[in-house]
């Protein structure tokens, strides 16, 4: 197992810019919970997959965070700069969505947390071999996964999770 928490892991990888952009187009164009992307990748660095019980209570972890508490400070950061940078008071809106952006992220990492700790399997093919080949076929499968859980599996989005997946190798 990864000595990297799950949040450890996500501000690594996401510090490649090919990771933050695959993240941002899922979430913006597809409105996928960045998190639940994340923690199915992060969970196949380690060769796990997420039991089913796992996916339905991602989904619920997943609801209540973004629809309520991260999805509307979200929402107001960005109103925040698309209504106050038009105006004089730029450096006043520079101030407040930064300290929105601080408060989405500790959020964001408390919904991290809640999903690190759901249940998982262990892949039998990761048992076998530490192979980046491996990791990453597994990284795929864990995000099918979560498409299908979600009943979203529409071709465009499987791209998108794919690039995502790439990013990572």
């Amino acid at each position: 197992m990864s000595v990297d928490t799950f949040w450890d892991w996500s501000v690594r990888v996401y510090e490649n810019p090919a990771t933050q952009h695959a993240c941002l187009e899922l979430q913006n164009r597809y409105s996928q919970d960045v998190n639940a992307v994340l923690w199915v990748s992060w969970l196949a660095m380690d060769g796990r997959s997420p039991t089913a019980k796992a996916l339905s209570l991602q989904q619920d972890i997943s609801n209540d965070w973004q629809s309520g508490l991260i999805g509307g400070v979200r929402k107001a950061r960005k109103d925040i700069t698309n209504t106050l940078e038009k105006t004089v008071q730029s450096a006043c809106a520079a101030a407040l969505e930064a300290q929105f952006l601080a408060l989405e992220l500790m959020l964001e990492k408390r919904e991290q947390a809640a999903l690190e700790i759901l249940p998982f399997t262990i892949s039998p093919s990761q048992t076998q071999t530490e192979s980046e080949p491996t990791r990453a076929a597994l990284c795929r499968y864990n995000l099918k996964m979560l498409l299908n859980a979600q009943g979203l599996d529409d071709p465009e989005r499987v791209q998108a999770m794919d690039r995502l997946a790439a990013s990572f190798f």
